[in-house]
């Protein structure tokens, strides 16, 4: 009997100890994937509260102070162009533009990765030479698809400009941000107030190993608007995932984040919320005051918005 109780105290000392090492073992394991989890969505911090402090607070008018449909201006005004961007300057308005490549690396503002929707021709922006689709007209008006420098040119160093990397494929990607980086190194020594951003994170990863100056923002929006987008082919679950939980900021490593905050939040994008919460982080897209007060209300700080939200 004495052995056999000797023999059982032996098992459950021997079960005990498994028992230990597998929760320290497991314990391990959890602190080693909360590291990397807080490792992945964190930004770049200490950069840019001065020059985001241009952005903050204030409107900014999305693809410029825009009316494709004469509803709130009186007439057309199309978005991208450059009275939409003027007109933005002359109230005092910010300005947010799309920027893409053409086959002969030129870089136009416009947002869908075709003209058809704006110009009722569709030619695919980066198979094309910018002489193919420079005398297209923006919604039947004089308006045209106009170039960065342009804009450049025609807005003051000191009208803020969010400069949205618009990139379809990634066999685009290396020409698009080399001959933005290009340009944008050009007003860097004009001191224009300009920041960067993208729902591509190879896009910013770029920037950040090669002109890491620029200030970037890495765009965002739920899982459910990457898996059934309103245009262009769904994102792939586990992307969906990485990109909706903020998952992604490792390779970006952005100075802000801007959310489409009308949408559920992931859990990673509330941890990072709660853990970077002195760091500004910006709305889209703003459709109205009662917008612009529910944002304000999540603590955003920059607010892009449509027309309805410049009446």
């Amino acid at each position: 009997m004495k052995a056999q109780n000797k023999k059982e105290i032996k098992e459950n000392n021997l079960s005990l100890k498994v028992f230990k090492i597998f929760g320290i073992v497991l314990s391990i394991i959890l602190i080693l994937l909360c590291a990397l989890f807080l490792f992945a969505i964190s930004p770049r911090l200490g950069r840019g509260k001065d020059l985001l402090k241009k952005f903050e607070d204030v409107k900014i008018a999305h693809r410029g102070f825009h009316d494709n449909t004469a509803s709130i201006l009186g007439e057309i005004i199309p978005e991208n162009s450059l009275k939409a961007f003027k007109l933005a300057e002359e109230n005092n308005f910010a300005i947010e533009l799309d920027v893409q490549i053409t086959k002969d690396k030129k870089l136009v503002i416009y947002h869908n990765y075709d003209t058809e929707e704006l110009c009722g021709i569709k030619k695919i922006i980066a198979e094309n030479n910018y002489d193919e689709i420079k005398n297209l007209r923006l919604l039947g008006t004089e308006q045209k698809i106009p170039l960065l420098t342009e804009v450049f040119k025609e807005i003051k160093t000191t009208t803020p400009i969010l400069v949205e990397i618009k990139v379809e494929q990634d066999k685009y990607l290396l020409n698009t941000v080399e001959v933005l980086n290009e340009i944008l190194k050009k007003e860097q020594e004009k001191n224009r107030i300009f920041c960067i951003m993208s729902f591509n994170p190879k896009a910013l990863k770029w920037f950040k190993k090669n002109n890491p100056e620029i200030i970037r923002g890495q765009l965002f929006t739920s899982y459910d608007d990457y898996r059934k987008p309103k245009k262009g082919e769904p994102v792939a679950k586990s992307a969906a995932y990485m990109l909706s939980n903020l998952l992604t900021n490792f390779i970006s490593r952005p100075d802000f984040v801007s959310y489409n905050f009308k949408e559920e939040e992931a859990f990673g994008y509330k941890v990072y919320k709660f853990l970077y919460r002195n760091n500004i982080r910006g709305a889209w897209t703003i459709k109205n005051n009662e917008d612009f007060n529910k944002a304000k209300e999540k603590a955003y700080k920059i607010f892009i918005g449509d027309n309805n939200f410049f009446k």
